[in-house]
């Protein structure tokens, strides 16, 4: 493989290992992606990458294990895929907003009780209460709490209105 070849597949599948691990820690962690377009990102480089991955490697890499190698992971993915179904994968895609943060943590300011929804098109939309711990303003570890102020003396009562979803009131 030559110079050019051997940098193109290096910068393609580092691109890809990037969307696989944002993919991966919104799908299967407490870690949530809260910027639509960092999400949008990883929803659709996971989609659209796989099968452009797999093709670029098999060109790439003429034989041996190295292409062995470079075709498993997303064989394995395609196979992810496959089985979750690429619609529920977009469904998925949309980001939980805040609407309203209820009770903020006395020791840190980026621990908070918060009022959640996601917009889920025709079917209306999803809410929850989070125990969010904000990480940066792309992500969040939430927690979804059945929350009782009265039961615990840590939280200081907030009410602050965020709105997100930009909802108008009547």
């Amino acid at each position: 493989m030559n110079q050019k070849k051997k940098t193109a597949a290096i910068l393609f599948n580092s691109l890809y290992a990037i969307v696989l691990f944002l993919f991966f820690t919104d799908w299967y962690t407490c870690v949530e992606i809260k910027s639509e377009p960092l999400k949008s990102f990883a929803y659709w480089g996971l989609l659209a990458g796989t099968p452009l991955t797999i093709a670029s490697n098999a060109i790439l890499f003429r034989k041996g294990l190295k292409k062995g190698i470079a075709l498993t992971i997303p064989a394995l993915v395609a196979l992810f895929i496959y089985t979750k179904d690429p619609m529920f994968i977009l469904i998925r895609k949309g980001s939980w907003k805040t609407q309203f943060i209820a009770y903020q943590n006395k020791n840190s300011t980026n621990s908070t009780i918060e009022f959640q929804m996601k917009d889920i098109g025709a079917f209306g939309y999803a809410k929850r209460y989070v125990k969010a711990y904000r990480l940066a303003s792309l992500l969040i570890i939430a927690e979804q709490v059945d929350f009782k102020p009265e039961n615990n003396t840590g939280w200081i009562k907030a009410d602050k209105e965020v709105n997100e979803l930009e909802l108008k009131y009547p």
